[in-house]
């Protein structure tokens, strides 16, 4: 069976957490990771490259992490979408759940972060299947 590469954007305006990012799933044998500093930069790689997931931060400066959930969904639906942020309102939280599919706060165990990827990727496969098999019809 051929292995389905997922290719995972992290998003963050802060480049020692990319790093971080990048190093913990990095290490993943069916992942390609990718990293944007801050919205702007991430808006451009979704314009030309394709992405199973991305995760941004919520609290940036310029574009909110909201901002480029919105983006992402309006531009690449199938997408899967998780925020990452260290203090959240219940409006907040709210916004966030609209946006994306998945709310973590960090600070976040890298199991938990990767295990939460991970379920985006199946996700991301099961949808990708289901969208072959429409088109097979």
């Amino acid at each position: 069976m051929l292995r389905m590469i997922s290719r995972i954007l992290f998003v963050d305006d802060e480049p020692e957490l990319l790093l971080l990012y990048a190093a913990i799933a990095g290490g993943k044998p069916n992942w390609e990771v990718f990293c944007a500093q801050g919205g702007a930069m991430a808006l451009g790689m979704l314009e030309t490259g394709q992405f199973n997931v991305i995760v941004s931060d919520m609290n940036m400066p310029g574009m909110s992490g909201v901002d480029v959930l919105q983006f992402a969904r309006d531009q690449r639906p199938q997408m899967q979408r998780m925020m990452l942020t260290g203090l959240a309102d219940s409006s907040q939280t709210k916004l966030c759940q609209q946006m994306g599919h998945t709310l973590l706060l960090k600070p976040c165990k890298p199991a938990k972060l990767l295990s939460a990827i991970e379920e985006l990727c199946a996700a991301s496969r099961r949808a990708a299947v289901e969208a072959d098999l429409a088109a097979a019809w």
